[in-house]
């Protein structure tokens, strides 16, 4: 903090000088004089003179030291001012970007960090002093698995860092999505953690936007239904599922080019809304009712026996009938239709999907004399 280079050369000196001055100068003195009421007179003189110089040096040895502690007092001063506001900056940034800090040692278990702005962990008291393995305590149970994954490749010494998304339940009982990144600053001898240092980032906005957009991507813009994409991803699904027998059912809007050509698209629309419409009175939400062309739809039905998706079939051209009685429409809107079922993971879903797909165009050939696709 100090540098006593200087004043150690000083004080040496005067040291010297000292020692000197009381070993010789009595010496000199008694040479100068023999007489003994002037030797008391210049002894007291000489005392006298020891005094202000030793009173002298240590002023400006006082001085200076005083000096250099109030210049260090200053700088301290200034960088107390400075982490200061450092720290409220940081506390800013922290609210402003929806942080929570958070730190775990071995000694204290969890540590949250205050944050007025956003209160994210729903601490328990009796979870403060538990082990790291408590973090899952909080999240959200289709979450859990992945997070117990990392926190046992950091416990078991594999991993000093780990960064993971997943929903977090909050102090008002919400559940919100949260990144979560921490690392581990410390090791006892057996590589268990003794601190780890993380940060939550709340990001539930724009997890829910990505979901959003990707429900987006799923549905069909004009009738609201899933689009073949999302069709596609069902029957993947369900292909592994224990949801067997699966039933299909294929079903193609008729004359619908005619109703655009006559009509304009506009008509056409509403003709396929209207479908959409009566589609999704008939069918569960379990169910996947799909447009998956221009006028085509599919239904995959989970847990429905091939008895069950004809009673299916006969309700929806019911509805269709309905509709032409209660709907002022310029041409009935009608829809052929055609069912398969499987019945086994063992069994290939495209083939039935193929035959629902023929069965529908040999029902419109009864009602258009079209020619049906082969059978396979």
């Amino acid at each position: 903090m100090f540098n006593f280079k200087e004043e150690k050369r000083i004080i040496f000196i005067y040291i010297i000088i000292g020692l000197s001055w009381i070993y010789f100068s009595d010496d000199l003195l008694l040479a100068l004089t023999n007489d003994i009421e002037q030797f008391n007179k210049i002894q007291t003189y000489k005392g006298t003179f020891y005094v202000l110089v030793t009173a002298l040096i240590f002023y400006f040895l006082l001085k200076k030291y005083i000096g250099n502690l109030r210049k260090q007092q200053e700088k301290l001063k200034e960088s107390n001012q400075k982490l200061t506001a450092m720290n409220e900056q940081f506390k800013l940034a922290i609210s402003g970007a929806k942080i929570d800090v958070w730190e775990w040692n071995q000694n204290d278990g969890f540590i949250p960090f205050d944050s007025r702005d956003l209160e994210l962990i729903d601490w328990k008291e009796d979870q403060l002093n538990k082990g790291i393995e408590s973090i899952i305590d909080n999240v959200y149970s289709d979450d859990k698995n992945g997070l117990k994954e990392e926190i046992e490749k950091i416990v078991n010494g594999k991993k000093d860092h780990f960064e993971l998304e997943y929903r977090l339940k909050t102090q008002n009982g919400d559940w919100i999505w949260v990144k979560n990144v921490g690392r581990v600053y410390a090791r006892d001898d057996k590589d268990y953690p003794l601190r780890i240092l993380g940060i939550y980032i709340d990001i539930d906005k724009r997890k829910k936007s990505e979901e959003k957009i990707k429900k987006l991507s799923y549905k069909d813009k004009l009738t609201n239904l899933c689009n073949r994409r999302y069709l596609d991803l069902a029957i993947n699904r369900f292909k592994n599922s224990r949801r067997y027998p699966i039933s299909i059912i294929i079903g193609d809007l008729d004359d619908l080019k005619k109703i655009n050509d006559t009509y304009g698209h506009q008509i056409g629309d509403k003709y396929l809304k209207k479908t959409a419409e009566i589609l999704k009175k008939i069918f569960r939400d379990q169910d996947i009712v799909a447009r998956v062309g221009g006028d085509e739809f599919a239904i995959i039905l989970p847990e429905t026996d091939e008895n069950i998706v004809k009673e299916l079939c006969e309700r929806i051209e019911e509805r269709f009938e309905k509709t032409n009685d209660l709907e002022e429409l310029p041409q009935k809107i009608n829809i052929s239709l055609g069912c398969s079922t499987v019945k086994s993971k063992d069994e290939k879903f495209n083939k039935y999907y193929k035959i629902a797909d023929n069965i529908m165009y040999r029902n419109k050939k009864k009602k258009k004399n079209v020619e049906p696709k082969k059978e396979i």
